[in-house]
C-alpha cells in the first residue's frame, strides 16, 4: 500500500473517448467507472469524457486510505481548461467539497 501524496494525475488510469468539450466523470467508492458511467458511454458522441479510475481502482495505485484533501488535487489536474464535472456517490461529495471553483 502507498500514500497517494505526490501522486501525479498521469499515474491514474485514464480512458479519454468522444470529441467535444470536456467532461470529467468520476465514480464513487464503491464500483469503477466501467458500472458507474456505463450508460453515460453515448455521450461521447458529442463530448470528450475524461473517465479516471481513482486510487485503488484498476491499475491506478492504491491510497493508504480515502482522502478527500490528497485526492482532490490529483483529480483536480484533470479539470484542464475547464471541463465540466461529475462526480457519483463519494466523489460527488469530493467534487463540491474539495475541487477548486
Amino acid at each position: 500500500r502507498r500514500v497517494c501524496s505526490g501522486m501525479r494525475a498521469n499515474e491514474l488510469d485514464l480512458e479519454v473517448v468522444g470529441y467535444g468539450p470536456p467532461v470529467l466523470l468520476i465514480h464513487g467508492d464503491i464500483v469503477g467507472p466501467e458500472s458507474t458511467w456505463r450508460k453515460q458511454r453515448p455521450l461521447a458522441a458529442r463530448w470528450r469524457l475524461i473517465i479516471p479510475k481513482r486510487p485503488g481502482f484498476g491499475r491506478s495505485p492504491r491510497l493508504e486510505r480515502n482522502d478527500f484533501e490528497v485526492e482532490a488535487p490529483l483529480l483536480a489536474e484533470l479539470l484542464g481548461d475547464g471541463a465540466h464535472l461529475v462526480g457519483h456517490s463519494y466523489a460527488a461529495q469530493l467534487t463540491t467539497r474539495r475541487l477548486p471553483r
